[in-house]
């Protein structure tokens, strides 16, 4: 690792551990305020981000397959409305989950249903009859899942805010941003985005839409090859980390390579 580089590394780390006490502390609406500046940001930087990863591709931005870059950083767009419709129903003085959110199978175990999550989903793929539910562990009473839902929000806090490394996947578009946005909003950390090199000329674009997250001291994105993880891994600043990625990769975190 070049020093210089490693300077740049460590920099974004101490610039995140200070501004942790800012989002941890962040209100309701602030939060809200800030996902709704993603949306629209994220409307602004679709096409280049669509049209940059069908260059990587060797696709046409006017064919057919430039469909496929559409659908795969979809799921960043529905998780961002998913968030808005939740903290919305928090802010109201609703409960997160609607009433019809969870069921309880025949032998006793708690569902919740997570697919389709909001109403405009719901319209969307109503004729393909896609649902996923989350099965809670075996004892959890349909109570308690309601009780504990966002409790973050709610007044009992993140269970454990920090710094957080995300090692993003290379594979598709949407899983940078959507993992930096659970870091941020389900975790209530700060993240530092390696980009894997496979994708990392989507930087720009990501630097644009989390612009105010930035500006904040709340995210950092930043590209290289393997040996950029493997120091912010093992960095003194960095709390936990999150990975979407190979088991060969995680092997190499935990036990080091050969």
């Amino acid at each position: 690792m070049a020093t210089v580089r490693a300077h740049d590394l460590d920099r974004a780390v101490e610039e995140l551990r200070a501004g942790l006490p800012g989002w941890v502390s962040a209100s309701l609406d602030t939060r809200r305020r800030m996902l709704r500046s993603l949306k629209r940001r994220l409307a602004v930087e679709a096409e280049g981000m669509v049209a940059a990863a069908c260059a990587a591709h060797g696709v046409k931005p006017e064919g057919l397959w430039a469909g496929d870059q559409w659908f795969i950083l979809a799921p960043f767009a529905f998780h961002l409305q998913a968030l808005d419709d939740v903290l919305s129903r928090i802010a109201a003085g609703r409960d997160p989950l609607s009433p019809s959110a969870t069921a309880t199978r025949p032998d006793g175990r708690v569902t919740v249903e997570v697919w389709p999550p909001t109403r405009l989903d719901q319209a969307l793929f109503a004729g393909y009859g896609w649902r996923a539910s989350a099965w809670m562990p075996r004892g959890v009473t349909g109570a308690q899942v309601r009780t504990s839902a966002a409790k973050a929000y709610r007044g009992a806090g993140f269970d454990a805010p920090g710094v957080a490394l995300v090692l993003a996947p290379g594979n598709f578009s949407a899983g940078p941003p959507a993992d930096a946005l659970s870091m941020l909003y389900h975790e209530g950390c700060v993240p530092v985005v390696k980009l894997n090199p496979v994708n990392a000329y989507l930087r720009p674009y990501l630097e644009r839409v989390f612009a105010e997250f930035i500006d904040a001291g709340w995210i950092r994105f930043v590209d290289g090859g393997p040996e950029v993880g493997q120091y912010l891994a093992h960095h003194p600043g960095v709390d936990r980390v999150h990975l979407t990625g190979s088991a060969t990769t995680h092997d190499a975190l935990v036990w080091a390579t050969g």
